[in-house]
């Protein structure tokens, strides 16, 4: 049981890593189209 957590941690992790850089990248690119 704990180890089926920690890996579902793991994979909840890494998509909001995935996520987080894609909303920075959205960011950077509204910031470049408003120029």
């Amino acid at each position: 049981m704990a180890n089926s957590k920690s890996k579902h941690n793991r994979m909840k992790s890494r998509r909001r890593q995935q996520w987080k850089a894609r909303k920075k990248r959205q960011q950077a690119a509204a910031k470049s189209s408003k120029k």
